[in-house]
């Protein structure tokens, strides 16, 4: 159970020209989790578009139950999603997700990121963001979607893991971005990106997230629930699904930790 109080101003965000991200907006000098608050939120009600955001967390996390290290000086967010039952490619949002953050890093910052699929970004092979999608069902209907983003803004004392990938920061590559400049970019993008996944779905934003991946055209394996599988990725399905060819076959991969074999 959360019990710190939201700040009137700790990045002092105020997003004027929203659709939908970041209407509402919660600020909090730190919480264990920005996607257990927003989850417990939104299942009070919170509307769609609601930001959490934490100076820090004490118990961020990442994919499978791995410790997302967050100490003070990061962007840690997490934004409530409802999307409409009739939109397809709902599966795809944490795609969308790692597109804006890419496009906000360039923006704010002027570095080149790259998108490993299926929610991380990369600056060269090390990692900058983690993503992490959790979604909540009544029944078979889907009721929201929480989109944690976390993103390495500062220099760290000691380096966190990152997976398989060497972690860095937008510091250490350079870039000393005011946390306000970079969440306002961040927001605004999200929120038009995701106003025009719900005009035409994901394949609004497919095109533009091949076009910034550094894992299609890859050697990689994927560690699936099922086992590994490896191939060369080729590209991405209308779901957001990573297609892999092996040999003269195609096999369709809907969830996995990635690695990238060629790194060169």
């Amino acid at each position: 159970m959360e019990t710190s109080v939201p700040l009137s101003s700790s990045i002092g965000l105020k997003m004027t020209f929203c659709n939908v991200i970041g209407c509402d907006i919660r600020e909090y000098p730190s919480l264990i989790s920005t996607n257990s608050t927003a989850r417990s939120l939104a299942s009070q009600g919170a509307r769609e578009g609601t930001v959490v955001i934490a100076l820090e967390q004490t118990g961020g996390r990442g994919r499978n139950g791995r410790n997302w290290s967050s100490p003070s000086g990061g962007l840690y967010l997490s934004v409530i999603l409802r999307p409409p039952p009739d939109v397809e490619g709902a599966s795809a949002i944490p795609l969308l997700a790692g597109l804006a953050v890419s496009k906000a890093i360039s923006t704010s910052c002027g570095i080149s990121t790259s998108l490993k699929w299926p929610n991380d970004v990369l600056i060269g092979d090390r990692k900058v963001c983690g993503i992490l999608s959790e979604s909540s069902f009544k029944g078979e209907s889907l009721e929201f979607i929480i989109v944690g983003i976390g993103i390495n803004v500062r220099s760290f004392l000691e380096p966190p893991t990152a997976g398989n990938y060497e972690a860095t920061s937008l510091e250490d590559e350079g870039s000393y971005v005011e946390l306000k400049d970079l969440t306002t970019d961040l927001l605004y993008i999200l929120d038009m990106l995701y106003g025009r996944f719900l005009d035409g779905g994901i394949d609004t934003i497919l095109g533009e997230w091949t076009d910034r991946s550094s894992t299609i055209g890859k050697e990689v394996s994927v560690e699936t629930p099922t086992g590994i599988i490896g191939g060369t990725a080729v590209g991405l399905d209308g779901s957001g699904a990573l297609v892999l060819k092996q040999d003269r076959r195609l096999t369709i991969v809907h969830s996995g930790d990635c690695l990238h074999l060629d790194l060169n």
